[in-house]
């Protein structure tokens, strides 16, 4: 088990099931995930069975309605907005989606106060584990790769076209459009870091956006922060990949994408029904 590093994720339903994803896919995504070699905080649905997530040694559940988090208070003013948007993206057609996505912060925070400001911590989407063609269990953390976070108190992947927009000034125009300038399924954060962000964030959306009738996802809110000037605030990469910080950090192997990935995928399970 790695000590350097925590990580938190989170799982909670909230209806994805109508748009193909069942949360019993998440759960087992989730457990995959899990088995990557870190101490986790995972913050779970209790409507959903704890029984069914498998907890390493040192892993722990903490059991709290979504309504608890921070961004659950904007929830009614979010629902006025995005009855007016025309836009399909989940940010604006499934009613909880973005106030999860925000409230990880709310979360790292949480366990920041807990763990204290000098902690490093890693956020994980509970699916990640779906990008990866290796076994996360066999992931070992690069020392070297984590000290070339150095000083950043917070830190995440971007796109090339996202980093293009923010450099240019573009972020603020392009809130309500959901577009992915941040990559935020996997983070990185100190616990001052942690703390940081989510009152940055938090700011932004309560002085800036809800009273313009703004609303939108986690990745655009931290291109705006970031456009605006992030102090410690460093973009590990310039891709388009998802998982790629933690194929950074621990040396596992993502899918290929596109017809390559689709072949490989084929020669791993084919190969996998043979072993078994």
């Amino acid at each position: 088990m790695t000590s350097e590093l925590i990580a938190v994720t989170a799982l909670y339903d909230i209806g994805r099931g109508r748009v193909g994803r069942p949360i019993e896919q998440y759960i087992g995504w989730l457990n995959a995930t899990l088995r990557l070699p870190l101490r986790f905080t995972i913050f779970l649905d209790p409507n959903i069975d704890a029984s069914l997530v498998t907890l390493k040694p040192g892993d722990r559940l903490v059991r709290t309605p979504l309504e608890n988090f921070y961004p659950l208070r904007w929830e009614s003013k979010v629902d006025a907005i995005r009855s007016r948007s025309q836009s399909q993206d989940l940010t604006f057609t499934l009613p909880r989606y973005a106030l999860v996505v925000m409230s990880k912060y709310d979360m790292m925070q949480r366990v920041a106060r807990e763990e204290g400001g000098a902690c490093r911590m890693l956020w994980i989407d509970a699916g990640l584990s779906r990008f990866f063609r290796q076994d996360l269990a066999a992931g070992r953390l690069s020392s070297r790769r984590l000290e070339r976070l150095g000083n950043a108190g917070f830190a995440a992947p971007a796109t090339k076209w996202g980093l293009k927009q923010i450099k240019e000034g573009n972020a603020n125009n392009l809130v309500g459009q959901s577009p992915r300038l941040i990559t935020a399924c996997d983070m990185y954060a100190t616990g001052a870091g942690a703390i940081d962000a989510a009152d940055k964030l938090y700011a932004m959306v309560e002085q800036r956006w809800l009273p313009n009738g703004k609303w939108d996802n986690e990745q655009v809110a931290m291109g705006c922060l970031l456009a605006e000037g992030w102090p410690g605030f460093q973009v590990t990469g310039v891709n388009s990949k998802f998982g790629s910080l933690v194929e950074d950090l621990f040396g596992v192997k993502l899918h290929r994408r596109g017809l390559p990935g689709r072949i490989q995928r084929w020669f791993d399970k084919v190969l996998g029904r043979q072993r078994a």
